[in-house]
């Protein structure tokens, strides 16, 4: 019996918990018979995003072109890593292949896409943990979660931008 009380009482409060705050709801005057949308964030989001997937995809290209320079390392780690989220933000590319259907293409990018971010996340995962490994070289784990905020075609190919919070990535 004491269990079942306990439970209830637990209810109560997640619930409690969960209701909106008052002192930050919108008041209702009555006159305003409309539904009012939510206030939109101060920036314009597109804009952000494309600007954030441009700089990331020329420091990963700059990574991926000279793998050897692990100086290059530590700027994308600042570009990729919000530290309000705790989330990295990564770049995958896709692009068709030839030898499938025509029909498969869109998916085909959107696999390859998510797969390249995923990997250019493991590496992010890795370096902010003090390992330099030289970007081309085996690295593995797995991604419990992503997130694609922002995607973007440039001809043939496929960019996407991804979310993924660093406790989601689990290095092997």
């Amino acid at each position: 019996m004491k269990l079942y009380a306990l439970a209830i009482l637990v209810l109560i409060l997640v619930m409690a918990s969960c209701r909106k705050n008052p002192s930050i709801a919108r008041k209702n005057t009555g006159n305003d018979s409309s539904n009012a949308s939510p206030s939109k964030p101060p920036y314009d989001t597109a804009a952000r995003n494309d600007s954030l997937l441009a700089k990331l995809i020329a420091l990963q290209d700059s990574i991926s072109g000279r793998p050897e320079n692990t100086g290059l390392i530590a700027p994308l780690l600042r570009a990729a890593y919000d530290q309000e989220t705790g989330c990295f933000f990564v770049v995958g590319k896709g692009m068709y292949s030839a030898n499938l259907p025509q029909a498969s293409w869109k998916r085909g990018r959107k696999i390859a896409a998510s797969f390249d971010g995923k990997r250019w996340a493991l590496y992010c995962k890795t370096w902010s943990q003090g390992n330099t490994i030289q970007f081309g070289k085996h690295v593995s784990g797995n991604i419990s979660y992503d997130k694609v905020v922002f995607e973007k075609f440039t001809g043939d190919t496929l960019f996407q931008l991804l979310m993924v919070p660093s406790g989601s990535i689990i290095l092997d």
